[in-house]
């Protein structure tokens, strides 16, 4: 337990207070001392004509009393628990994160594993019917072809007038004028 003596300049707590912070100054610089519990001397509900504020045993004692920490080990103690359950409870559940974002992440390459193979399976079975396709239209025009060259074939005919002999070769091929076909 730590009795303050003397405010910052300009402070002073009032009744219902408890809780207020103290503060410790050691070379200009404040410190926190612990929560306010119990006021002493001129408080913020006393007039300022009342003679107490120019009482130098209450100028010089005045103040509060603050508690430290240290004051209550049993709250620290439960503090310290508290806070190891919290260390557990979040290293669990950012264990149980880590663990959904992995599972979510695993799960999202098999997905685009399953799509990229739907996509080759795809882009294979199009291209096997479009070879399909070519080699069928490559087959008709070879038949095409095959039946025009039959039908375009060139025969040749051997023609005679007399004892002259002429060979006539076409695709319908016929014996000139006066010539029979032998």
């Amino acid at each position: 337990m730590i009795v303050q003596t003397r405010y910052r300049s300009g402070d002073y707590t009032c009744g219902a207070d408890s809780g207020t912070p103290g503060w410790f100054e050691k070379n200009g610089e404040w410190f926190y001392l612990g929560a306010a519990g119990v006021g002493m001397g001129p408080e913020c509900g006393t007039p300022l004509d009342d003679p107490i504020w120019k009482d130098s045993y209450w100028m010089q004692n005045n103040g509060n009393q603050f508690d430290t920490a240290q004051a209550y080990p049993e709250v620290i103690e439960a503090a310290n628990k508290f806070l190891a359950e919290q260390i557990i409870i979040e290293a669990k559940a950012a264990e149980e994160l880590k663990a959904k974002q992995e599972a979510d992440a695993k799960a999202a390459a098999e997905l685009k594993a399953k799509q990229d193979l739907e996509v080759r399976i795809a882009a294979e079975l199009k291209a096997k019917q479009e070879a399909e396709a070519k080699a069928a239209a490559d087959l008709k025009a070879k038949k095409e072809s095959e039946a025009m060259a039959t039908l375009l074939k060139k025969t040749t005919i051997t023609c005679v007038k007399g004892k002259l002999v002429k060979k006539v070769t076409g695709v319908k091929p016929v014996c000139p004028k006066g010539y029979k076909k032998k």
